[in-house]
């Protein structure tokens, strides 16, 4: 049984060898009978037994950020759990403008990070900064839906304040990269009516978990024209 401790000084170890390795060839202390590389057992450990331990570290930050700087096989399998989780802020405070929207995927997609993301979640504070405010196409102009549409894996979908009824015309071409891999969806105090809301929840076709908050429940009254939108899918109620 490998402890988590074990794990934590088996990177540090590697990590620090590399470090020293690096540090005598920029310095030009590594003469011709000197070897720059030695040789570890733990290079040749089998790729299956590395995934075993790097995903013993899926919540230490720290520690997969080691192992991504270890080796190029460990990168690859380390960089999956970094960026498995995306969430980007709208309407926060200056000091949070890192997270901000849509920095976030902006930089995520320059690197081809966003293909990794499966948790993404769009969170928005509007009571305390902002007033109200709403996710809705005007968030997702053409620049921001390219870096939007590029994330094709993500199975955990959170939204606040999604503006349901300004999608509604085109919500496959927003939201149709997400339908065949979402299967948790949680939305925080959807704008729209009830038929509005059921439609955009029956988008999802492999849905198996839903979440909806409201600290205000009550639903907008929608058009008669609502009527005449058939659900593709029945939404795990």
């Amino acid at each position: 049984m490998i402890t988590a401790t074990a794990i934590v000084l088996l990177i540090k170890q590697i990590w620090y060898r590399t470090l020293v390795r690096i540090c005598r060839v920029f310095s030009g202390g590594v003469s011709p009978e000197t070897p720059t590389i030695c040789s570890s057992s733990f290079t040749f450990l089998p790729q299956e037994i590395v995934e075993m331990i790097i995903v013993h570290l899926t919540y230490d930050t720290h520690s997969l950020l080691a192992c991504s700087l270890t080796c190029y096989s460990w990168y690859i399998i380390a960089v999956c759990h970094l960026h498995h989780t995306l969430i980007t802020q709208y309407c926060f405070p200056s000091i949070y403008l890192k997270l901000w929207w849509p920095k976030p995927l902006r930089e995520a997609n320059k690197l081809g990070l966003l293909p990794l993301v499966k948790k993404f979640h769009i969170h928005i504070h509007v009571e305390q900064f902002c007033g109200p405010g709403k996710l809705s196409t005007k968030q997702l102009n053409w620049c921001t839906l390219r870096h939007f549409s590029t994330l094709t894996n993500v199975q955990e979908l959170g939204v606040d304040y999604l503006d349901i009824p300004s999608f509604i015309l085109r919500i496959q071409w927003y939201f149709g990269h997400f339908l065949p891999t979402v299967q948790s969806l949680a939305l925080r105090e959807p704008k729209g009516s009830h038929c509005q809301i059921l439609y955009f929840v029956g988008l999802f076709q492999h849905l198996d978990d839903l979440k909806l908050f409201y600290y205000r429940f009550s639903f907008q009254e929608g058009p008669m024209d609502d009527l005449g939108l058939i659900l593709l899918f029945a939404p795990p109620l």
